[in-house]
């Protein structure tokens, strides 16, 4: 009879990580310069207070009309709360270092202009607790027919020069009135550059049975008067601006409207950032 006895040695697996603090700023930047969308234009690395927290080589290159962190949905980066430093690398060169106050929480900080301090947009998590028009429930929160988003009017009428018209956004699913028109529906009041609709519930009624479930849904966009919202198309002409997107079942969305609302090139576009 042979016995064999082994002998195993504890060994304790340590990650490179550190608790976040409770106090922590935690922001996700973006880039929104109303300039064309190609590599040329895109920022090659972020320093935040010195230190680098976003490359082409690391955690992502910032691209026109986009963010950071990338990779995933939900990152945010943490910095402690105050005066915050952003410098931008584009090439060799550094070609942005400016300031931001951030706060206790999550926010979206948003740089529009080179020679600008940032825009910061608070980001409304937890999403469930601040909801307009249709409150979550346990019956329908984050379980069969709730999406949420807001836009930032990060609108420009030349490069430069920002849009000074306040913008009433509305949406729509496929929800008719007993006339047989569509049902809109504002996301709070008008907002002028640099001002966000509050957070809103969008009843999405899932569009394929055996799916995550998705709907398209429609937005459309006035002015305080009640008038059209337009745009210059790439033709050159003025037109109204509508946009769609394909929006899931328990995500949150932030929606920006950017570029030159008055050129055909770089013109007008709704971006989307899954936030959640």
């Amino acid at each position: 009879m042979v016995v064999s006895l082994v002998s195993c040695e504890k060994h304790e697996i340590l990650y490179d990580t550190h608790d976040l603090a409770d106090q922590s700023a935690e922001f996700q930047l973006h880039y929104f310069e109303p300039i064309t969308n190609s590599s040329a234009n895109y920022i090659d690395s972020v320093f935040v207070n010195g230190t680098l927290y976003s490359s082409v080589n690391g955690s992502g290159q910032l691209a026109t009309y986009n963010g950071v962190p990338g990779g995933a949905t939900g990152r945010f980066f943490a910095v402690a709360p105050g005066s915050v430093k952003f410098t931008f690398w584009r090439g060799g060169s550094v070609i942005y270092d400016n300031v931001a106050t951030l706060q206790k929480g999550k926010q979206n900080v948003y740089v529009y202009d080179l020679n600008e301090a940032p825009i910061v947009i608070q980001n409304d998590y937890p999403y469930a607790s601040k909801i307009i028009r249709d409150p979550a429930t346990a019956a329908t929160y984050d379980t069969d027919s709730i999406a949420t988003g807001k836009i930032v009017n990060l609108i420009f009428e030349t490069p430069g020069v920002p849009c000074q018209t306040k913008v009433q956004c509305q949406w729509r699913n496929d929800e008719k009135d007993a006339d047989g028109n569509w049902v809109w529906h504002d996301m709070g009041g008008p907002i002028g550059f640099g001002e966000a609709t509050p957070l809103c519930g969008f009843i999405v009624h899932k569009t394929a049975f055996n799916s995550s479930g998705y709907q398209t849904l429609y937005w459309r966009f006035l002015k305080e008067d009640g008038s059209t919202f337009t745009y210059t198309n790439a033709y050159g002409n003025p037109v109204a601006f509508t946009d769609y997107w394909s929006t899931y079942i328990g995500r949150s969305y932030l929606y920006m409207l950017a570029g030159n609302r008055g050129q055909k090139t770089d013109r007008m576009t709704m971006a989307r950032w899954t936030a959640l």
